[in-house]
C-alpha cells in the first residue's frame, strides 16, 4: 500500500536499487512517487481503462486516478489519427 501522511515507508531499498542499477539521477531524484507515477502511467499506456487502473492503484475516488488520464488522451489522439490516416 501507497504510504500516507500518517505511515510513512522506507524508502532507502529504492536509493540503494537506483544506485544498483547505475541510474543517473541527473534529471531528477527517483523516488516513490517517481515509481508509483510510472506504475499507473504504464497499465493506462498498456491498454488498462481508468476504472481498471483505478481499481490496482486503489484509489476510493476516480478523479485520484484521472491525474493519470493525459496518457489515454494521447493514446486516442494517435488512435484517431491513424482511423483518419485510412479514409
Amino acid at each position: 500500500m501507497f504510504p500516507t501522511k500518517t505511515r510513512v515507508a522506507n524508502t532507502g531499498w529504492i536509493n540503494a536499487a537506483v544506485k544498483r542499477a547505475g541510474i543517473d539521477e541527473s534529471i531528477g531524484k527517483v523516488t516513490l512517487h517517481t515509481l508509483w507515477h510510472t506504475f499507473a502511467t504504464r497499465l493506462l499506456s498498456g491498454g488498462l481503462n481508468i476504472v481498471e487502473c483505478q481499481s490496482l492503484l486503489g484509489h476510493r475516488n476516480i478523479a485520484s486516478t484521472m491525474v493519470y488520464q493525459h496518457v489515454q488522451a494521447e493514446a486516442a489522439s494517435a488512435k484517431a489519427a491513424s482511423i483518419l490516416d485510412n479514409f
